[in-house]
């Protein structure tokens, strides 16, 4: 009778307790007349017992062999299951597909003789997985990576790929210590004619190092990822790139060995680029330098759809002013927390550098604190502004925990001078009442007379709040001082035909008004300054009597308690109806009120 164990092995064991009609010395079954059937006291005899049992142990595990192979998955093509493996090593890792190994003789077979499946090497505390790779991967093209890995490995590990380099096809090393940069820029210099990806990154707190690619050495580079390496020395390998990200690249305090014109020329050469993603790169003569020679011409810069910057504003400003980035690339550009400049600063002078700008129709704006603002820009206006939606243009300043008394202090109304020619159709507005306060919203609105939709979202505090009154009295012309006005004024008969003094009225276009958050003003004053408001804009803009001036008004307010909101929802509804097409009351804090 035969059992199988908890592991669940199907190979057969004798049990010699429960078996019947034993025959020694093999239990259980019939006796094999090549063997001796008495005890083996000489050295020969147990030799040859020995090669038996090894005969035997091979001609089971044969057997084995050829059960597994009737397995359905062992019957698929072994390109087919090489396929497969190639997914588990993409999704579960470098080292984790290893286990396929580990499973049956017809996977180790198939998985350590495709030379496919052995292109990426990693590196870590040992090279033991760098030599099985090299041997298995045969004359395939292979990606080398290693991150925290010791000085010595990585030393190791460089002598024994150098006679590989001609098959590297991608290079990824991460923190790298200063004893082995020797050793990176010897493999770097080397001739790899198939290297198409470049990842190298080192401590910061390490000196500055220059790393130089040579076209001539690495003819198929095009993507390129470095930190706290100096590339800037030899600008003739940005042609033939496609992707570039660098960081730390330069040190700051003016001892950096990158020159801003060295930038300006990268920038110039990145006419293949597409996506173009740098920060904390400094120039030790950046407001020094004084820009590009009249004579020079700007390089369009075709095939660039990103563009991520986060640099002080001189070294954006020159670097974006030698080049035309296309009107549907997506430009993102953020000064740090340290700079004193504002974001008026980063854009060069000439607006053709950035046609997007002649482009925009609708601004995202958030001023959570008085320096830190980000304008979110489309080019299209969206009605809803979620996550999936692609932002063209993002300018945004970091903020600082603790402002000294010479720290930037931003303005909304500086910021809109970035949009002066700018089609603005759409404003979406999220303050804070000590931002609020700080801003010329009168000069604001006046810069916009195509915008047809405006929404502020304000953000309340404990000791401050948005009043809903101080924001619509912005738009109310009587408080607006021009000419046209005065003269508006001094005319007692308002039914007097005359052309529209659009000049006069803060946002003329302007059709939809939403507010979100303010308190609302106790006595009836919001409902007032709204419908003189509204009256006086009817009044400017040539409206006829009893037709509407806003489509839509909707007020999101804060109220005190139930009674006060109810109260303010009839009456404003009523009041409203002959200058509002819609009229959309609510409460912020207590949603139970509508239901």
């Amino acid at each position: 009778m035969f059992y199988r164990s908890e592991n669940r092995d199907t190979t057969p064991r004798l049990d010699p307790l429960r078996g019947r009609n034993l025959a020694p010395p093999l239990y259980g079954v019939e006796a094999d007349q090549s063997i001796y059937t008495t005890p083996v006291t000489d050295d020969l005899q147990r030799v040859e017992l020995l090669a038996k049992a090894r005969e035997r142990e091979q001609e089971v595990l044969a057997m084995y062999a050829l059960l597994n192979a009737t397995a359905p998955i062992n019957r698929l093509p072994v390109e087919l299951l090489v396929d497969i493996f190639s997914l588990v090593q993409e999704s579960n890792g470098v080292k984790q597909w290893l286990d396929t190994l580990r499973v049956c003789r017809h996977w180790f077979v198939v998985s350590s003789t495709a030379a496919t499946l052995w292109r990426c090497l990693l590196v870590g505390r040992c090279t033991n997985l760098l030599r099985t790779g090299l041997a298995r991967s045969c004359a395939a093209t292979i990606g080398f990576t290693t991150y925290n890995s010791h000085a010595s490995a990585f030393l190791e590990s460089v002598s024994i790929i150098s006679p590989h380099t001609h098959r590297i096809h991608s290079l990824s090393i991460g923190e790298i210590r200063e004893q082995a940069v020797p050793a990176l820029l010897t493999l770097v210099q080397s001739e790899m004619p198939s290297l198409r990806s470049l990842y190298a990154h080192m401590d910061y707190d390490q000196p500055e190092v220059i790393l130089d690619l040579q076209p001539s050495c690495l003819p198929c580079l095009e993507e390129l990822d470095v930190g706290g390496f100096n590339v800037f020395g030899n600008s003739s390998i940005m042609p033939q790139l496609r992707r570039i990200n660098i960081i730390d690249c330069g040190r700051p305090r003016g001892d950096s060995q990158v020159r801003t014109a060295q930038l300006v020329d990268a920038m110039r050469s990145m006419k293949n680029v597409s996506e173009l993603r740098m920060r904390k790169v400094h120039a030790s003569d950046m407001d020094s330098f004084a820009g590009l020679a009249g004579a020079v011409g700007l390089v369009e810069l075709e095939k660039m759809w990103e563009v991520k910057l986060m640099l002080d504003a001189p070294l954006m400003k020159h670097m974006l002013s030698g080049v035309i980035l296309p009107p549907t690339a997506t430009v993102h550009l953020k000064l740090p927390f340290y700079s004193k400049a504002d974001l008026c600063e980063v854009l060069p002078d000439d607006r053709r550098t950035l046609p997007i700008l002649d482009q925009i129709v609708q601004v995202c704006i958030g001023a959570s604190e008085p320096d830190d603002h980000v304008f979110q820009a489309y080019t299209e206006v969206h009605s809803k502004l979620t996550s999936n939606v692609t932002i063209p243009l993002k300018l945004s300043v970091q903020t600082v925990d603790f402002p000294g008394p010479d720290a930037r202090r931003d303005t909304i109304e500086d910021f809109f001078q970035i949009f002066h020619d700018s089609p603005l159709q759409s404003i979406v507005l999220g303050i804070m009442p000590d931002v609020y306060l700080y801003e010329d919203w009168s000069g604001i609105f006046a810069s916009f007379p195509a915008l047809h939709h405006l929404d502020l979202v304000a953000y309340s505090e404990e000791d401050c709040a948005i009043q809903a009154d101080h924001f619509i009295s912005v738009l109310d012309p009587e408080n607006y001082d021009s000419a046209e006005m005065a003269e508006l004024k001094e005319d007692g008969d308002t039914e007097v035909a005359r052309a529209p003094l659009l000049g006069a009225v803060p946002c003329p276009a302007l059709r939809s008004l939403h507010l979100t958050g303010p308190q609302a003003a106790p006595d009836n004053a919001l409902l007032e300054t709204a419908v003189a408001c509204l009256e006086n804009r009817r009044r400017a803009l040539g409206v006829p009597s009893g037709e509407h001036v806003l489509q839509t008004l909707m007020l999101n307010l804060q109220h005190s308690d139930e009674e006060q909101y109810k109260v303010a929802k009839t009456t404003f509804e009523a009041r409203l109806a002959s200058l509002v097409d819609v009229v959309d009351y609510r409460d912020t804090r207590n949603t139970s009120f509508d239901d």
